[in-house]
């Protein structure tokens, strides 16, 4: 630790440090996907609650197809990734990007073809919405477990 009294170099602001004070590169990555997947899963999550509200108008008008439960699913693996972020939990990460993937996109495809041929637009632009989100997730998750596994096997 430097001393704050004695002998100062001269000709120095005090901005020198920069040589000797750098941050990982894995770190600044590991930091910025997991702010990124945590905006982009809060994003799923306000989804989700807009899928219940459309599901409880749906189910009173007699209409609610199967598929639309069946993504909620995804919804209960947006926990499992929020649980994930703050140690890097691998495991829980590659369960919530294999439920997204599997159930999140093939609901989502299966929303878009169901909806676009019965004409509800309402459904088609969430299915869209959807697909764009569980992309993101997925992509975040990998560079999140790439970053994560490259500083491991270093050590």
């Amino acid at each position: 630790m430097a001393s704050r009294i004695g002998k100062h170099e001269s000709g120095t602001d005090g901005l020198d440090y920069s040589h000797r004070e750098r941050v990982a590169t894995h770190y600044t990555a590991s930091v910025r996907n997991k702010a990124r997947l945590s905006r982009v899963i809060y994003c799923h999550l306000g989804l989700s609650i807009l899928a219940v509200i459309h599901m409880v108008v749906q189910s009173m008008n007699g209409r609610l197809e199967l598929w639309e439960p069946v993504w909620l699913l995804t919804a209960a693996s947006c926990i499992l990734g929020l649980l994930a972020l703050p140690r890097n939990i691998i495991s829980l990460l590659a369960v919530f990007a294999g439920t997204n993937v599997l159930v999140g996109l093939g609901c989502c495809f299966y929303g878009i073809h169901a909806s676009f041929t019965s004409g509800d637009y309402v459904c088609l632009f969430g299915c869209c919405v959807g697909n764009a989100i569980h992309i993101l997730e997925a992509v975040y998750v990998k560079n999140l477990v790439t970053s994560s596994t490259q500083w491991k096997s270093k050590r």
